[in-house]
């Protein structure tokens, strides 16, 4: 009867071990709003030069960051990453693809206990990971509770402009193609 106990013992023991691990694993990617809190460093930029984890995938975890903001610490343009982890405990790793425009804050707190980690936000693009948020700029420097500057405003969306543009233009052409044959004659 003691040896199962003790099967059962050292059983239990080894779940127990490997629970704060699994616990971390549970949400895959650190939360950006949590990192950038105390983060040493929060750029936004533009992916550039993003190298695909395998042939013929557009999604990279080697890329290039070209800067357009600089919210916390320092940081010089254009700045390279490879396999830039979201979860230490995990392996979770920032994948972009190239002309995504993102967020990253880098060198924060998240998770229990806390554990130094990077976060990722889109500002354009589909991100990979369902945990990655979509933000503004205003959002990541109210999030870095940073002071928005004046040149820091996010470009309006050009979508509402383009659709009726693109429409217009579509039907001046086919009436200008309609009008611009002259008058039919028939050949008998």
């Amino acid at each position: 009867m003691r040896p199962a106990l003790a099967a059962v013992a050292l059983a239990a023991a080894v779940l127990a071990i490997g629970a704060p691990a699994r616990a971390a694993c549970m949400g895959a990617a650190a939360s950006f709003e949590t990192v950038s809190r105390d983060a040493q460093t929060i750029v936004i930029g533009t992916v550039f030069d993003a190298q695909p984890v395998e042939p013929g995938s557009a999604w990279a975890s080697a890329f290039s960051l070209r800067l357009d903001h600089v919210v916390r610490g320092h940081a010089v343009s254009p700045m390279a990453f490879r396999d830039l982890s979201m979860n230490r405990v995990c392996g979770v790793v920032v994948l972009v693809r190239e002309g995504d425009r993102i967020a990253l804050a880098l060198g924060g707190h998240d998770f229990e206990p806390p554990a130094e980690v990077n976060a990722l936000a889109h500002l354009t693009g589909q991100p990979f990971h369902v945990d990655v948020p979509t933000v503004t700029v205003a959002e990541v420097y109210a999030m870095a509770g940073a002071q928005l500057p004046d040149s820091a405003v996010d470009p309006p969306s050009s979508f509402p402009l383009v659709v009726p543009s693109v429409a217009a233009i579509a039907v001046a052409a086919i009436w200008l193609r309609a009008t611009s044959r002259g008058p039919r004659h028939s050949r008998r």
